[in-house]
């Protein structure tokens, strides 16, 4: 359905943003273009999981909580998620 697909698009354009910002933040761009390769190749197939699977939900607390993590300079605890 339309509307699905549209969620799932921002969905993984949302996803690439922010895992964007903390790639790009470890200062390595050869490793940000190497990701965002294989990011424009699986992106529609990891939404489509998340979707199916019903982990839509979990996927988003793990997202806010790495999100707290960054904020609070907690980065041993944030790369371990």
């Amino acid at each position: 359905n339309l509307e699905r697909r549209a969620r799932r698009n921002d969905w993984t354009d949302l996803n690439w943003l922010f895992h964007e910002r903390l790639y790009r933040a470890a200062g390595q761009p050869r490793t940000l273009a190497v990701v965002r390769t294989l990011h424009l190749h699986a992106q529609r197939y990891v939404a489509m999981q998340n979707e199916m699977s019903g982990r839509e939900e979990r996927s988003r607390d793990e997202h806010y909580t790495l999100l707290r993590l960054c904020e609070a300079k907690e980065v041993d605890l944030a790369v371990t998620m």
